[in-house]
Formats: structure tokens, sequence, C-alpha cells
């Protein structure tokens, strides 16, 4: 690359700095401005023009100015030599993104690091070349960087490299030179992954076991499924995951066919018995070396030989019979009838609001609840104070907030109690005088001119959110919160508490992957099921916060397809609830000045109750919504 091409490499490189310094790009963190004292976080990423901002001091960094600041630089090409050395490009050490060898043990996320690669993977003809289409490269986010650093005896190199990601922090590099050496074809970073060994309980076919990651998406390419191994050192850890876990489709074990494949062939088959895990054998790729091998030299023959083995034998293909008749209803009455005895003492859980309930049939039941609005309309504001309401009756509350800091949703529920301690629970404009808004209570400068009455009130608050905080769980995260770590929060609650919690996810959009190789859709249809599948588990209410896609900000009114990727929501959701302003007469319902604001919830899906409208006062100062 030329110089205006590194700087442009560069400049793409500031999400990878940003993460690697430890600030998010989802949510605002503090003004790097040294002149700037920024007491709430003011500054954050962003993605559209690929800069910082700060909202509040206006300034704007790029990728060359945060070094400056940073390293105290101040002519361009101190900055730009700095940017050489950081992203190892000159001075070269081998780690992906940044010279941290830190980041790499600690899995970092490379997410943005492959998407960089993968749009730059028309800018090598490798792939064609091994007879791989887009579109196998599309599903696991292939990519190709043209300035890998690689260590080759002792000596940093470049590389031209083929980026195949096999986990969130890892991945291999093949090196496009087709006249390297052997030892210099490629190069593994980050944990050693099995690639695609998530299909082998998703997959309703066999799926191919095969030693490379190029071996497995040669398969892929002509429509078999298949897992690579990375390398027949990984045999043993294949082994112990499928033995934790044994996969819901047959094995077919092809690997290579030399010395080092056949060992590792036997190996494989011994073990499978032992564990009773459904193989055959079938080296699909002869007479060549491997798949791929087979894929380029005779792709007809390759593919005829996928699927005639795809055909196998009935009796790996069928499933206990036994285990299918246990199945049948007659063989899950009883565990019926002692569902209804124990639902007898496990009435429904109110949410506070007297005629949500009634429209809920008295309450929360074991269910997905799904709450969507517009950008600012008060859809956390909502279901926090629900919460707040379900844990001050007694109930605990697990909250897992993705963005705002447990700090801000504790300080909505102290604004909202000073507002209901001033005026009650019916309270008018006329009437607030000292109630605080969520900067009223975080603001630590403020309280120097506060009045002893403002001072007592922000106490009496205080006082009586304590008297049920203990009910309440907040998990904060910054988009990195995953439906795993939702699951293991949830059973290590119960396990310690003995009681079963109401679940609250603000918000399901920004949830992390269930799988980084599916799209955005996918992975939350996905991240969905599996939340409507630990609600039944569990026998617990969960509920979602959600954004509305742009498209229905036009619309006059609310709908399931308002809710953004809404196939999974629309159909897994038990009840289906929208947050919008109240429609005045014919006019198009528009945000107003006046306080506080008429809102409509609409109950537009409720699988076992009834479907309605009800009205609400949102004083949104305070963080408080009142049922009219």
């Amino acid at each position: 690359m030329n110089q205006d091409e590194m700087k442009e490499y560069f400049r793409l490189k500031l999400p990878d700095y940003l993460k690697y310094k430890g600030y998010s790009l989802r949510r605002k963190f503090h003004c790097l401005n040294p002149e700037h004292d920024d007491k709430n976080p003011s500054m954050s990423y962003d993605k559209k023009r690929n800069k910082v901002h700060c909202f509040s001091c206006n300034a704007t960094y790029d990728i060359f100015e945060l070094i400056g600041i940073e390293y105290n630089l101040k002519s361009f090409p101190e900055k730009f030599s700095k940017a050489c050395e950081i992203f190892n490009v000159g001075e070269i050490k081998e780690a992906p993104i940044l010279k941290s060898t830190e980041v790499t043990k600690q899995e970092e996320d490379l997410t943005t690091y492959f998407d960089q690669c993968h749009k730059a993977i028309n800018d090598t003809d490798y792939p064609k070349r091994r007879g791989l289409s887009n579109a196998v490269l599309d599903r696991f986010n292939v990519g190709f960087d043209p300035l890998l650093s690689v260590n080759v005896d002792g000596v940093q190199t470049t590389w031209k490299a083929l980026i195949i990601p096999t986990g969130k922090g890892s991945y291999t590099a093949r090196n496009t030179d087709i006249d390297a050496a052997k030892e210099n074809r490629f190069r593994k970073y980050g944990a050693s992954q099995i690639f695609n060994f998530d299909t082998l309980y998703e997959s309703v076919k066999p799926v191919f076991v095969v030693e490379s990651e190029i071996d497995a998406l040669s398969i892929m390419e002509i429509g078999g499924e298949a897992v690579g191994l990375g390398s027949t050192a990984n045999v043993h850890s294949f082994l112990r995951l499928v033995g934790d876990r044994k996969p819901s489709c047959p094995l077919i074990i092809s690997l290579d066919n030399d010395e080092r494949g056949k060992a590792a062939t036997d190996k494989l088959t011994e073990k499978l018995r032992e564990l009773q895990i459904e193989f055959d054998v079938s080296n699909v790729s002869e007479p060549f070396k491997d798949s791929n091998d087979a894929l380029i030299n005779d792709r007809y023959a390759f593919t005829q030989s996928i699927k005639n083995v795809g055909m196998i034998d009935e009796s790996l293909r069928d499933r206990d019979y036994e285990e299918y008749l246990k199945t049948s209803v007659k063989n899950h009455l009883g565990a019926f009838i002692d569902g209804i005895k124990e639902s007898a003492n496990t009435p429904p859980i109110p949410t506070g609001f007297t005629k949500l309930d009634k429209l809920l049939d008295d309450g929360l039941y074991e269910g997905l609840y799904i709450v969507g609005a517009m950008s600012s309309l008060g859809k956390t504001t909502f279901v926090t104070q629900i919460g707040d309401q379900i844990a001050n009756n007694g109930t605990d509350v697990l909250i897992f907030s993705l963005e705002m800091s447990r700090y801000e949703l504790m300080a909505k529920s102290i604004s909202r109690l000073t507002l209901t301690e001033e005026c009650g629970k019916s309270p008018k404009t006329s009437e607030i005088k000292l109630s605080k808004t969520v900067r009223g209570i975080l603001s630590g400068k403020r309280y120097v001119k506060y009045s002893n009455e403002d001072k007592n009130l922000i106490s009496k608050a205080i006082s009586a959110y304590e008297i049920y905080a203990d009910r309440i769980f907040i998990m904060q995260g910054t988009g990195d919160i995953g439906i795993e770590q939702i699951k293991h929060e949830v059973y290590k609650h119960m396990k310690f508490t003995k009681r079963r919690p109401v679940v609250i996810i603000d918000y399901i959009q920004i949830m992390s992957p269930f799988n980084v190789y599916l799209n955005d859709k996918q992975n939350m249809d996905r991240n969905i099921l599996e939340l409507k599948r630990l609600s039944r588990d569990c026998r617990i209410p969960i509920i979602g916060i959600s954004s509305f896609n742009r498209a229905s900000y036009k619309d006059e009114e609310v709908s399931m397809q308002a809710f953004k990727e809404s196939g999974a929501i629309e159909y897994s959701s038990d009840v289906l609830l929208a947050l919008h302003i109240k429609k005045e007469g014919n006019e198009k319902p528009i945000i107003i000045k006046r306080f506080p604001q008429e809102m409509v919830l609409s109950i537009i899906k409720n699988r076992n109750g009834t479907k309605g409208d009800l009205n609400y006062e949102y004083f949104s100062y305070y963080n408080y919504f009142r049922e009219m």
C-alpha cells in the first residue's frame, strides 16, 4: 500500500483502537479532550463518520488525532509513525490488530476486524482459485488481510492472507502466495476452535468431519455440511466436546489421505464407538489428498461423492424407537396434572398497574413479554417502573441493562420516588416544586445549591427505594451480554436465592450475537427463541424491551411490523405491547411540550388474554407513568 492507502487503513482501525483502550462503541464515555473536565460521559463513537464526537464540548477526533492526544504528538508524521507502530506496519509484531499480546490472550472480540477483512475479500482471487463462491464466504464472514504480520523463523514478515474466523476471538490465516513453503501456508490466532462446531447440534443431515477449515468450506460449497478440526492435533479436543454433549446428527469421518489423516481417523473411530456416537467413515476426497483438492480437480465427481455418502444406512439415521414413543401425550399426563397442582402455589405476578393487570389476567405469567416503542418515548422507564413495583410487592427482579449503567437505572427509580413522595401517586404539574430529574440525582455539583427541603426529599426517596432495593439485581453491559450469560445469571440467582425472578432485558436488539456467523435477523431470531425457551424452562416471566424499525416512525398506527427484526418477536412472544403517543383527533401523533405527555399502551398480541389500549400520563422529567 502507498501512504494514502495506509492512512485510510489506519482510519478504519479506529473501532479496534477504542476497544483496545477500553472504550465502548455503543455507549458514551468520558470526553478525550484533555481540556474538557467531563464529569458525565458525553463522547461516543460516530460510526457514520468513523470518528469520536463529544456532545458537550463539540470536540471531534479521528484515529490520528487520538493518537496525538494519547502520546503527546504534534506533527502528522509523528502520529503516522506511531500508528505504524501500534498497528504493526513497519515495526511488526504478531498480533492481528494491536501489538498487545494481552488482548489476544483475553479473547478480544475481533468482529470488527473480521468485518473489515470481509469487505476486502474481492481484493484477492485466492478463494476463486480454491473453488469457493461468495455465498460460502459470506456465510462465515471469510475475509482478506493484505498486511497480516507473521513470525517466520524468528523474523517478522507480512502475508497477504485469507482470514477464516473460527470463533469470536480466533481465526485461521492462510497465506495466499501459491509459492509459499509448506511451513508458511497458515497460522492460527486465538484459542484453538473447531470450525463450524455448532452445526453438530443444528444440522438435520449428516455432518462431515474434516481436517482444515478450507476442506469444510469445500464440502459446504456443494451443499454438504462439515466441521473443520483445524489440525489432527485437535482430535482430542473434538472428542472431549462431543463426549460432553452428543451431536444431534450422524458424523461422517473424512480426513486427509495421508499417514496423519489415517492415524487420526483410527483414533476418532475408536473413541466414537466408546462414546456410542453415530458415525461412518468415508473418504470422499479420494483419489485426491483432501476435500479442497477434490473440489478443485474434479468438482462433479466430488459433488456426487458427497451426495452418495449423505444417503447413509437407515440404521444410522433412525433414532431410538423407545425414545420416540416417550413423546406420546400419555407419557406426559402425570407431569401435566402435577403442573396444575404446582401452579396453584405460583399465582400471577401483578405489574403494579391495575388496569394492565386486568387485561393480562391478573398479572405476569411464565412467558415472553415484549414492550416496544420509538426512541425516547419512555420504554425503559415504563418497564423499570414495573420492575420497581414488582420488587416492592416482594418478587425478585433481575435486570440486564445493555445500554444504561446501573447508576442511571437507580437514579431513574429515585427520581420517580421524589415525585411520588412530594405529590403522591396522582401528581399535578402545579404541585411539583422539588422533585428531581435523573441528572438532578446524579450531579454532585447541584447538591451544594440544594435547600434542606431538596435534600430531605431526596433522602426520603432513597429510603423508600431501599425498602425493596434488595429485590432488584442489575447486570450492566455494553452489548456484550448474550443469551448464555443471561441463562447463567438466571440459574445462579435461582440457585442462590431459591426464588424465581422476573427478568428484564433492555434491550433485545443489542444482545450479543448468538453466533457471529449469522446475520442480524438470524441472530435476533435465535436470541428470541432462546429467551422463550428460558422462560419456559425456568417458569418465569421475561420482559424484553424492543426498539421500532425506522419505517414505522412514519406510520400512524402501531402494528407488529413496527418491531425490529419482527419475525421471531411476532411469532415467539406471548404478549406484545407497544407504547406510543396518544393521537389527537385526525392529527398525526407528535411529541409535544405539554407536561405530562398522554401516552397509550397497546396490547397488540396476547396469547392467553385480552387485547386493548390503556391510557397513561408520562412525566418524562421524573421517569413516572400513571394509569389514567
